[in-house]
């Protein structure tokens, strides 16, 4: 299904390309610009490790980092597979190597997801009073309208579908002769997920733990905005403007589609259009540079994950 939507996202965005052109565009950029955003993502991974440790450590876990680093790794490529099962998917690879309970561990993720959600939402505001016009008419047009038009879209069978089956479910479990067992499974394993959460209260490195969280994004950033070098139509574009081109990126990171691919297309090309940029030829340009390096760099990362991690541990490591 989300593959299924890929496709038509990238089939509708893409259907009046030059796809020849686009090709020559890409080809014929700097790529030292884009290798330097890269380095940036390199850090901004390995402090996500390193905040990941922190909030591992009060639930009696000492987790080797190198196993932690490519557990991260391996679920950025799962996400490619399927929308978010990456978060998962790390806790699962990890639990592997350090027996780490996977339940305190989503714990863990939920808050880091929590920290990552709130620096976004602080950035958003930054940008929104330096360039009110600008983002709160891209918001408008180009966010609120258009979820507000995909929900009118949605059949009305489909929702009672959808709340129909979570009904049969919810009395299936009731009458199951093995609703206790079931139920006290997983209470257990919220149980976990809260221990997890808790971490964050009993961690003792919580300056380390923002000042980890700060930095991921200034890199994320640094990502951004160096590869508005790599083309002349983007060159002129300031270290704002990155911010903005960042957290539009991430909402079109967030929908439901492998890697956001065809979503991030869309919203940061238009992005990009508000600066006067044509989108066909030069904003999409932009978002497929950005998109497809990252993306690239993460099958190469997942690939040697999955190598080094398929290994077994001959003693612990640092």
């Amino acid at each position: 299904m989300f593959t299924a939507i890929a496709i038509v996202l990238v089939y509708f965005v893409f259907k009046d390309v030059d796809l020849q052109k686009l090709w020559g565009d890409i080809i014929s950029m700097n790529v030292w610009w884009v290798l330097l955003s890269l380095g940036f993502a390199t850090l901004g991974y390995i402090l996500r490790m390193l905040r990941w440790v922190l909030l591992i450590e009060p639930l009696g876990y000492n987790p080797s980092k190198k196993n932690t680093f490519f557990a991260l790794m391996f679920g950025y490529f799962a996400n490619l597979a399927l929308p978010r099962i990456g978060e998962v998917a790390r806790c699962g690879v990890l639990y592997s190597k350090e027996k780490i309970p996977v339940d305190k561990l989503l714990g863990t993720v939920i808050i880091e997801r929590a920290f990552d959600l709130l620096t976004l939402a602080l950035l958003g505001i930054i940008v929104f009073f330096c360039k009110i016009d600008l983002f709160g008419t891209f918001l408008y047009e180009h966010v609120f309208i258009a979820v507000i038009q995909l929900i009118q879209k949605i059949p009305f069978a489909y929702v009672v579908l959808v709340f129909g089956v979570i009904a049969v479910a919810a009395v299936f479990l009731l009458v199951s002769k093995n609703t206790h067992v079931l139920s006290k499974k997983i209470l257990q394993f919220l149980s976990g997920i809260l221990e997890g959460i808790r971490s964050v209260y009993t961690m003792k490195k919580r300056w380390r733990f923002l000042f980890y969280t700060l930095f991921i994004w200034l890199m994320y950033w640094a990502m951004t905005y160096t590869v508005f070098f790599a083309i002349p139509a983007t060159a002129h574009l300031t270290m704002i403007d990155g911010l903005f081109i960042l957290i539009v990126g991430g909402l079109g990171m967030s929908a439901p589609v492998q890697g956001g691919i065809g979503a991030f297309h869309y919203v940061v090309g238009q992005a990009l259009v508000l600066y006067g940029l044509d989108f066909l030829s030069e904003g999409l340009l932009f978002a497929t540079i950005s998109h497809g390096s990252q993306t690239v760099f993460v099958v190469l990362l997942g690939i040697v994950s999955i190598i080094i991690l398929s290994k077994k541990n001959k003693k612990h490591e640092i």
